[in-house]
């Protein structure tokens, strides 16, 4: 009878370990104040290794090693090996973890919650929003910094600026900031480029770590009004209807809101005031000249035409006047010039000049002859240099010659 009772008794025993669960969610062993905190990886030698081989083998389904081998109860190590990886794979699988082997953040909260003491939420770190600058048209410096300790103290992964149009309304915008390469400081910055001018945008300055997504206070900042305006010649005119050869004249012109204002005629072409004169001649045949202003908003250009007295026209026709020039170079230092221009109202010369020095394009191509109410023309150069080279068209008639402003092209390396 009682050997009856006794293996009644194992059996029952037995079968109250294997009904047992291993690691439920239930804590499996007392409340210890050690906590795991770093992620640990096969490899390692760390005194974390030797905590994760105690709770381990707390279970049999987990047990590092038999007793009394390198690893079992008794027996932990700091190291950790093949035997601490196979172990923390079954403890991965048993919780529903991917059984990599890795000890990351998801099997670190189940570690501490099998320890008792579960993995506590990071509190967010602290930013402040720093109050706008002076604020350009267009552009704007927006600036932030942590509160209450350091990026790195903080393990801030993210920073950026939520903006928008707007007084404190919505921020559809984001501007992420790249992570400094010095992370004990405190502070951030970026710049906003693109912004319209007299607007009213608002901001805030965000950080991202481990406790979440936290911003600072809003603050918001107008651009100013673009005063620069649209770039405009008002006037432009010479002062004699026509000259004779060899005299001279006086070219007067006033511009307003323009930022650079270029002459270009005959052998001209020189930077000016804005509001100004200049004599010009003596004159050898009628020539044609070229105001240009420019400004961010644009460019604008005028043409004045001045005739030899004496110099017999016919009826319609009228000296030539080209109105852009624009180049492309290969690598095979061939250069294709392209004009538009206005004839005249009779078949004109058009030829070019070009250089390697702005103020002396001094070689030239062969007239070729234009179409007689204008249009483009387009001529190649060949067997330039690389390098950058000047160049400058010009069409003439029997009333006088246009020449363009020097425009410059870079031949590329072959």
């Amino acid at each position: 009878m009682k050997k009856y009772f006794y293996l009644l008794s194992i059996v029952l025993f037995s079968s109250a370990l294997a009904a047992a669960p291993v690691f439920a969610d239930t804590v499996v062993s007392t409340v210890t104040s050690f906590q795991f905190t770093h992620s640990l990886a096969l490899g390692m030698t760390s005194p974390d290794v030797r905590e994760l081989q105690i709770l381990l083998n707390k279970s049999p389904m987990t047990a590092i090693a038999p007793i009394p081998k390198l690893g079992s109860a008794g027996n932990e190590s700091a190291y950790f090996g093949p035997a601490t990886l196979k172990a923390v794979q079954t403890f991965q699988k048993i919780h529903s973890l991917p059984s990599t082997g890795y000890v990351g953040a998801l099997t670190l909260k189940a570690l501490n919650t099998a320890l008792g003491t579960p993995t506590p939420v990071q509190a967010t770190a602290t930013v402040t929003t720093v109050s706008p600058t002076n604020a350009g048209t267009t552009a704007e410096t927006l600036a932030g910094h942590l509160s209450d300790g350091t990026l790195a103290s903080k393990n801030v992964t993210g920073i950026f600026f939520k903006y928008g149009a707007g007084s404190f309304a919505a921020f559809p915008n984001t501007a992420a900031v790249a992570l400094p390469a010095d992370m004990t400081t405190n502070a951030f910055a970026t710049t906003l480029s693109g912004l319209l001018p007299a607007t009213v945008y608002s901001y805030e300055a965000c950080v991202v770590s481990p406790g979440g997504t936290s911003c600072g206070e809003s603050y918001s900042f107008t651009t100013p009004k673009d005063t620069q305006g649209a770039c405009a010649i008002t006037s432009f005119s010479a002062h004699d209807s026509e000259v004779s050869k060899g005299g001279s004249t006086t070219l007067a012109w006033t511009t307003t809101g323009c930022a650079s204002v270029v002459l270009s005629g005959g052998a001209m072409n020189q930077g000016v005031s804005q509001n100004s004169s200049l004599v010009v001649g003596p004159f050898t045949t009628g020539t044609a000249y070229t105001l240009t202003a420019a400004s961010a908003s644009g460019t604008t250009a005028q043409a004045v035409v001045i005739p030899l007295s004496g110099t017999v026209v016919a009826a319609g026709v009228h000296a030539p006047v080209i109105s852009n020039i624009t180049a492309a170079a290969d690598t095979k230092g061939v250069v294709t010039i392209h004009i538009m221009y206005d004839g005249g109202g009779e078949v004109p010369s058009v030829w070019f000049a070009y250089g390697a020095n702005p103020t002396a394009v001094t070689i030239t191509s062969s007239p070729t002859s234009g179409d007689t109410f204008g249009g483009a023309a387009t001529i190649p150069l060949s067997g330039l240099a690389a390098g950058d080279h000047y160049l400058q068209a010009f069409v003439k008639n029997s009333a006088g010659t246009s020449a363009s402003p020097v425009i410059k092209v870079a031949v590329p390396t072959l």
